[in-house]
This record gives structure tokens, C-alpha cells and sequence, in this order.
């Protein structure tokens, strides 16, 4: 259905935690057709265990960035938050929000105020 989202008019519900965008999540089954089949031929009863299992168990997906359970819907006040610093620093939705440098031993990146490098473990001059 996240094909035709915008030719039925559907708005977004949810915001992906993992790319910033405003999505309708893909909703999908466990269920692999392949595995239920084998386990129906040969072992009766586990592939009716695995249907019932598996036909409850919902992955949803993003359609942008294909991430996998990550969502919040967008009335919440964490949807309300990211939207809000994302529109007043639109350089830190690329970073995360984190300041970084590289680590002056180990040359791993590193947050800016750090006072030890969580790579090598040496003392390091912090920067905030």
C-alpha cells in the first residue's frame, strides 16, 4: 500500500526515527512461505505452530530508508521534538545532533566535550 499512499491521498501517521521522514509505515507478517510449507509437509504440527506464530508477529517497515521498527507516531511529543530541532538546525538531523571530532591517539570519532576516549581509552582534551 505505500506505493499507491499518494495517489489514494493517505497522509503520513508516523515519523522514522532512523531518516526524519514523515511516513505511513509497511506493515508485514513474519511469515516465510517457503520454511511454512516445508514444516507443513513434514512436521504437521509445528507448521500450524509457525502459522499461528508467525501471522501475529507484525514488522513494520519504512518505505524511504527500508529501516524496521522505528517509528513514532506523529501527534507524540517525541515526533512534536524532533520535528521542532530538526526545523531549527537542519545540519544536525545529518549528524544527530552530536558534536565530533576525531580522538587525537586513536583518530576515532569521538563527542567534542569527551574527556576520555570511549576506542582507546586515553585521556583527551575536551573541546566544549
Amino acid at each position: 500500500m505505500g506505493m499507491f499512499d499518494g495517489v489514494l491521498g493517505l497522509k503520513p501517521t508516523h515519523l522514522c526515527k532512523n531518516c526524519g521522514n514523515q511516513v505511513r509505515p509497511n506493515v508485514t507478517s513474519k511469515l516465510n512461505g517457503c520454511f511454512f510449507i516445508v514444516l507443513l509437509l513434514f512436521f504437521v504440527i509445528p507448521g500450524i505452530l509457525y502459522l499461528v506464530w508467525a501471522g501475529t508477529q507484525k514488522v513494520s517497515t519504512c518505505p524511504k530508508c527500508k529501516a524496521t521498527d522505528c517509528f513514532v507516531p506523529l501527534d507524540a511529543p517525541e515526533a512534536q521534538r524532533m520535528q521542532r530541532q530538526e526545523s531549527a538546525n537542519p545540519d544536525a538531523a545529518l549528524t544527530g545532533g552530536r558534536v565530533e571530532r576525531p580522538c587525537p591517539w586513536c583518530a576515532e570519532q569521538i563527542l567534542a566535550a569527551a574527556k576520555v576516549c570511549k576506542h582507546c581509552g586515553r585521556d583527551v582534551e575536551a573541546l566544549a
